[in-house]
């Protein structure tokens, strides 16, 4: 039975409209502004041209048995509460990345939340079309930004698939900006930090696999959401697009064996070359995926992945083109080697060698008729003569100085002289 009926009105201020789909959570339906309505200072600067949508959950009425109906209803209700309140506190703040809350409300029976109406999702796209590598680079930006600012509020995602990606806006029945893509569905989206402690949860606490199995982590099935899983998940979801809608794992009937092929096939690379026949038609190169989905899992459980050497591999996924060498062929599942680290004992030697200077260029004559001649060097003069040097005149020995008349000598010959006459009367 659908929980909300055409033409019904929410609390005087949004029309029904037709049912759009159902998700695990709640029921969605087109909605309109009801004129007249006394709308909050809030919703009056969200009015827009932009058309609406609302989800709508029921809620249980109480009851002293906890039945597995009830339980489910009113996990539902609650979780569409839950987002209204992740709304209100982050993703209102960027509506670029995740659109806009509108209202929030409790009538009839049901919780409802009304929302900017956004374009066609990523799986309706990947149904219609194979995207280029350009395109697909353009989708993961986007959502690697999206997971960004969740990451930097605390919060993960958890269900990133391709029917949670939607491209572009719709206003009064068009759409516009289909090259943007936003996340929508936050209903079980969790925090990653411990309620007391404040610290990133253990890995050891235990957890349960959220979102759909066919693009969760590996490590989700046994740890608590962590940042990893949600970057991992968005490599599923790309390499999901560029296979045309083909993952290795799709054959498996249940969840435990979705998870035993994720991890028969190895690590990305090994995931990679599982897809070989199906990424034959894609117009571009996709190692940089396999390279996207190894920096994924290479990290720690608490660690926080490196956004802008993923945005990297984005970038270089969006410069290949068709001429390149294709992922279908042998060569995109073998791994990329590190550069050989130099020889220090080379390195020093090289350093201590004397660098030589450059060789100077010669000029090179001008393509005319004549070369042209070469310039004249001015005549030396020869050298002066030089006059002969002057014979130089031997220095004049000096006599001793004698003592002048009235004043007794007392020159060393003088003494000298006194000494051997005493001597030889004695």
């Amino acid at each position: 039975m659908p929980v909300l009926s055409r033409n019904q009105v929410l609390k005087g201020e949004f029309r029904v409209g037709a049912r759009l789909g159902e998700g695990a959570c709640a029921e969605v339906y087109c909605c309109e502004r009801v004129q007249g309505a006394k709308l909050s200072r809030a919703q009056k600067l969200q009015q827009s041209d932009a058309d609406l949508v609302v989800k709508a959950a029921p809620i249980p009425p109480q009851s002293k048995k906890k039945a597995k109906d009830y339980m489910d209803k009113k996990r539902a209700a609650d979780t569409l509460f839950a987002e209204h309140l992740l709304y209100a506190n982050v993703l209102n703040r960027h509506p670029r990345r995740f659109g806009t809350k509108v209202g929030y409300g409790e009538d009839q029976n049901c919780r409802y939340l009304v929302l900017e109406r956004l374009g066609p999702s990523l799986g309706d796209e990947m149904a219609e079309t194979r995207l280029t590598p350009q395109q697909l680079a353009s989708i993961g930006a986007d959502c690697l930004a999206s997971l960004e600012v969740l990451h930097a509020q605390k919060y993960v995602y958890c269900d990133m698939k391709p029917e949670n990606i939607m491209l572009g806006t719709c206003s009064s029945g068009r759409i516009r900006d289909k090259d943007q893509a936003r996340l929508v569905d936050f209903g079980v989206a969790t925090r990653y930090v411990s309620a007391v402690s404040g610290k990133h949860k253990a890995e050891d606490e235990g957890g349960g696999q959220a979102g759909t199995p066919r693009f969760a982590s590996l490590a989700s099935s046994s740890s608590p959401p962590a940042r990893r899983d949600d970057v991992e998940a968005l490599a599923y979801v790309l390499l999901c697009a560029a296979a045309d809608d083909r993952l290795p794992w799709d054959s498996a009937q249940s969840d435990e064996a979705v998870l035993a092929a994720k991890k028969k096939c190895g690590d990305a690379y090994g995931v990679l070359a599982a897809l070989e026949d199906d990424l034959v038609g894609f117009a571009g190169d996709a190692r940089p995926l396999g390279d996207f989905l190894a920096d994924a899992r290479a990290l720690a459980h608490n660690a926080a992945p490196d956004y802008e050497r993923l945005r990297g591999h984005l970038r270089t996924l969006a410069a290949s083109s068709s001429k390149r060498r294709r992922s279908g062929a042998p060569a995109s599942s073998k791994r990329r080697k590190a550069p050989a680290p130099m020889d220090e004992s080379s390195s020093e030697e090289e350093d201590e060698a004397p660098r030589r200077p450059p060789p100077r260029r010669r000029a090179v004559p001008m393509d005319c008729d004549a070369p042209p001649p070469p310039p004249r060097r001015a005549a030396r003069k020869a050298p002066a003569a030089r006059k002969p040097a002057a014979p130089r005149k031997a220095p004049a020995r000096k006599s001793p100085k004698r003592a002048p008349p009235g004043r007794p000598d007392v020159s060393i010959e003088a003494l000298l002289a006194k000494a051997r006459a005493a001597k030889a009367k004695k």
